[in-house]
């Protein structure tokens, strides 16, 4: 039995994606986006808020990019919790 009259076992197993084209893929483009740095602290700001509309919302997740939302909102909670604690001890030694 030749090759040419068998079938090939790995033409019948699926892609994985590392060996799926690039016509099956759409590439992601992080970069891509363009949103600047204070809509970026604006949605942070909303976000930690809670008051965020879902017009504005999905604006955001179509210009952001998603990598500095996401450094932009740990710099923020870390200001927050430094600020909370910075307030409890001026609470606690004050009232000392």
């Amino acid at each position: 039995m030749s090759e040419s009259e068998g079938t090939n076992v790995s033409e019948a197993l699926p892609k994985t994606p590392r060996e799926a084209s690039s016509e099956d893929r759409r590439p992601v483009r992080v970069h891509a986006r363009r949103g600047s740095l204070v809509q970026t602290f604006k949605a942070v700001a909303w976000a930690f808020l809670g008051i965020r509309g879902r017009g504005a919302h999905e604006a955001d997740i179509a210009n952001l990019n998603p990598v500095h939302l996401i450094i932009v909102a740990i710099v923020c909670a870390a200001v927050f919790v430094t600020s909370l604690l910075f307030i409890v001890r001026w609470a606690v030694g004050s009232a000392g």
